[in-house]
């Protein structure tokens, strides 16, 4: 079973946690030792971040190992957000926690206006909102029958037919990013980035599943089926040769040319 599910709860709690933390920070610390001195400004934001995010990595560091599969829904493959990516969720719980200051007077005494509690409650509630729905809608590549769609800041959905040469090229151990090419209906071709370390899943095994594909159409069919998963990745574990791991796109030549 994927810990995924178990992990987003958690990172849930952890942002929680950084909410409280502020709240603390601006009822009981700010009122007794101020803002003015570098350590009144600095420490508590110190303290809160190695509790709830350090709390965090710690307890996700068994999971730093990419797994060389995908998760399955019957029609799709999906390689699914890194444990590390909630450490976005723990930032907006963070700032959740500024709505406190609204209703607060200097002295940490609750504010008599009905106003300030409408906003400070707008925005601990937004943050929240904020920090669940990157935690459920989080970065994603799913290999679908008719292309890749690739969810980020925005969603990016390649045809399978669009990939030039065959897919991208194998990434090396450091890199980030996967390069795909991809040719527009005018007829151009243009670079589109797939960002590796939003992942939860080995580069090397998402670059050479969408290059199977992209290679052998008579297989997209079974794509997101439990059988498949197992072919697929008995046919991935053969060693790469060389021509497999050049850069399937390195012929190309300046990109603003003809496809």
């Amino acid at each position: 079973m994927s810990p995924l599910p178990r992990l987003r709860w958690l990172a849930l709690c952890f942002a929680v946690l950084a909410l409280l933390l502020r709240a603390a920070d601006a009822v009981w610390w700010a009122p007794r030792h101020g803002r003015q001195e570098i350590i009144g400004q600095f420490l508590p934001a110190l303290i809160i971040f190695g509790l709830a995010i350090g709390g965090y990595v710690l307890l996700i560091r068994p999971y730093r190992e990419l797994p060389r599969t995908f998760e399955t829904t019957g029609t799709t493959f999906i390689a699914p957000a890194a444990p590390g990516a909630a450490s976005t969720a723990l930032i907006f719980g963070y700032l959740a926690g500024s709505g406190v200051d609204s209703v607060l007077k200097p002295d940490g005494t609750a504010s008599d206006h009905p106003a300030a509690w409408i906003f400070g409650g707008a925005v601990v509630a937004s943050l929240l909102a904020l920090a669940v729905l990157s935690l459920w809608r989080g970065p994603q590549v799913v290999l679908g029958r008719d292309g890749l769609t690739i969810r980020g800041v925005r969603t990016r959905h390649l045809p399978w037919t669009a990939l030039r040469r065959g897919g991208p090229g194998l990434p090396q151990a450091t890199d980030v990013q996967l390069l795909l090419i991809t040719a527009t209906p005018a007829g151009t071709y243009r670079r589109e980035r797939l960002r590796l370390v939003s992942l939860y899943v080995d580069g090397e095994f998402l670059a050479r599943a969408i290059r199977h594909y992209a290679q052998h159409p008579e297989h997209r069919t079974a794509i997101g089926t439990d059988d498949e998963l197992g072919r697929l990745t008995a046919a991935l574990a053969a060693p790469v040769a060389a021509a497999d791991a050049a850069p399937a796109d390195a012929a190309l030549g300046d990109l603003g040319g003809r496809a």
